[in-house]
C-alpha cells in the first residue's frame, strides 16, 4: 500500500440526496472553536487531528487536515437498495503539491480497502472503476469539487462547476454507495493499482 498524504484543506462540505428532499448536510469550518459544527445536518466526528486555517475568500474558514486523520460522517441518508445508492458531495479543496495520492472519500468504516475518489499524483480526480478527468489540478490552488452518483445509472466528475467526467456508474449495493451510518473523509492509504 502507499501511503496518502492528506494536508488538504476544506472550505465547505455539502451533501446533497437529489431524490429526496434536498440538502442534508453542511460544512463551513468558519468557527475556529467548533470546526466540526454544521451548519445543517449532523456534525462531523473528528479521528485524529485538524486545524482552522484561512479558505479561499476573506473571511472564510478552512480546515487543514493531516496524515493519519479524518472525518466521519454521520450522514443519516435513508438507503436507496440495501445502501445509500444515490448521493452528491461537493467539498472545495487545495492540495499542498502533486505526486502524491490524495482520497477525498472512503465509504468503508473498516477502512480495509481502497478508497472511492482520489486526486492522484498527476493532478487528475476519479479512480480506476469510473476512469479519471484530465490532469486538472495544480498545487496550492483552490477548487470545488464534486461528484454526482446514481449507482447504476451515473458517477460523474465537476470541478469549478463544470462536469469534467461522465464516470463508469457503480452497480446498486456495489462498490460505491454509502454504508450507513457513516462515511469517511479522507481515509488514511491507498492501494497501489
Amino acid at each position: 500500500m502507499k501511503k496518502a498524504l492528506f494536508l488538504f484543506m476544506m472550505l465547505i462540505l455539502t451533501v446533497v440526496l437529489p431524490a429526496q428532499d434536498g440538502l442534508v448536510g453542511h460544512w463551513t469550518f468558519d468557527d475556529p472553536g467548533s470546526l466540526t459544527k454544521s451548519d445543517k445536518g449532523n456534525d462531523l466526528i473528528l479521528h485524529g487531528s485538524h486545524q482552522a486555517v484561512d479558505g479561499p475568500k476573506e473571511n472564510d474558514g478552512a480546515v487543514r487536515i493531516g496524515v493519519g486523520s479524518y472525518y466521519i460522517l454521520p450522514h443519516g441518508l435513508a438507503p436507496s437498495g440495501g445502501r445509500v445508492n444515490e448521493f452528491s458531495m461537493v467539498l472545495d479543496v487545495k492540495i499542498p503539491k502533486l505526486g502524491q495520492w490524495y482520497c477525498m472519500y472512503q465509504s468503508n468504516p473498516a477502512n480495509n480497502d481502497d478508497g472511492e475518489w482520489f486526486i492522484n499524483p498527476s493532478g487528475a480526480m476519479g479512480v480506476g472503476q469510473t476512469g479519471y478527468t484530465s490532469n486538472i489540478f495544480k498545487a496550492a490552488e483552490w477548487y470545488r469539487i464534486g461528484v454526482a452518483v446514481k449507482n447504476g445509472y451515473r458517477y460523474d466528475y465537476y470541478i469549478d462547476g463544470k462536469k469534467e467526467l461522465t464516470g463508469n456508474p457503480g452497480s446498486v449495493d456495489g462498490r460505491f454507495p454509502w454504508i450507513r451510518p457513516c462515511c469517511f473523509l479522507p481515509m488514511k492509504t491507498r492501494k497501489t493499482m
